[in-house]
């Protein structure tokens, strides 16, 4: 039933774009998208990252705190999102060709409306931002484009796995992208990969002729440390007591994780096991890279 509802607040949001919206209306129809991208997230992860506290501004944007670094998400969808790193400010423009107010649902900022039959919701977690686009009905784009201003003259660079690392001029890494997904409405995977070209980021969705609409698809940027799947404790004692057998350790990791971490398991599994027993002796998570190098021991909101 929230599916289907999302499905017509979302299309409904388009079919009335030129009138003004009662503000009780626009808020349910930001309140019905956060749920579209909030079941999405269920349907994908076993477990989501932690949404940390965004409050409004004075200005009207939004701010929030991260592990990496001062976020600060725009009071309106054609002004970028800006995240304060070590190296300056990263910016991301959102997609879509309409100027949205923003409306705080939660912790979350949604856009209902961008404009072309999409709608943004924008996440800040414990390690970095979240923006899921979601993609109305079959006549919306499939292609999205991302524009991104890398401080210091940085560029972007499409990694092996999939992922896509930000880089200053000399190549030193200052974030990373996690690598795409895509869900459909009924929690069924889309096809979905990056390309990147100069400082465009952009994401193609290619849905099978049995999608269910509507399709929630999420780039996730975050620490110059990687992105990671977090562990829950039990799965982390698992990994933490399978002793310090690589295979066995590395298969553990990819069923708690539906693949995520095997490959750089693989190529180095003592690091994983150091860590899961670091972690499993303070009540803590083993945390996978997703994208970045290294697993670590995950203490905060997300380890449960």
């Amino acid at each position: 039933m929230l599916r289907k509802f999302g499905v017509a607040a979302i299309v409904g949001v388009l079919l009335t774009a030129g009138t003004a919206l009662p503000a009780s209306a626009e808020e349910e129809q930001a309140e019905e998208i956060v749920d579209v991208v909030e079941q999405a997230e269920e349907d994908t992860f076993d477990v989501v990252s932690e949404n940390v506290d965004v409050t409004e501004a004075v200005d009207g944007d939004f701010e929030a705190s991260t592990n990496l670094g001062e976020v600060e998400v725009p009071a309106e969808s054609d002004d970028p999102i800006e995240i304060e790193t070590r190296a300056g400010t990263l910016e991301i423009d959102l997609p879509g060709t309409k100027k949205e107010q923003g409306d705080l649902v939660g912790d979350s900022v949604a856009y209902p409306d961008v404009g072309e039959d999409l709608g943004v919701v924008v996440d800040a977690t414990e390690d970095g931002v979240r923006i899921s686009t979601v993609i109305a009905n079959q006549d919306a784009p499939h292609v999205i484009d991302y524009d991104i201003s890398v401080p210091g003259n940085g560029y972007l660079q499409l990694e092996d796995e999939g992922s896509v690392s930000v880089r200053n001029m000399r190549g030193k890494v200052l974030n990373w992208i996690a690598p795409p997904w895509a869900t459909d409405s009924a929690g069924e995977s889309v096809e979905t990969w990056y390309e990147v070209r100069d400082n465009t980021l952009t994401q193609h969705v290619n849905p099978s002729s049995a999608v269910t609409y509507p399709i929630t698809a999420d780039p996730y940027t975050c620490g110059w440390r990687g992105c990671y799947f977090v562990l829950s404790k039990s799965a982390t004692k698992d990994i933490a007591t399978t002793g310090p057998a690589g295979a066995l350790i590395c298969a553990a990791i990819g069923a708690y994780t539906g693949g995520v971490g095997i490959v750089s398991c693989a190529a180095g599994y003592v690091p994983y096991f150091i860590q899961a027993t670091r972690a499993y002796n303070r009540g803590q998570c083993l945390a996978v890279p997703i994208a970045g190098t290294g697993p670590k021991v995950e203490g905060g909101r997300s380890c449960r």
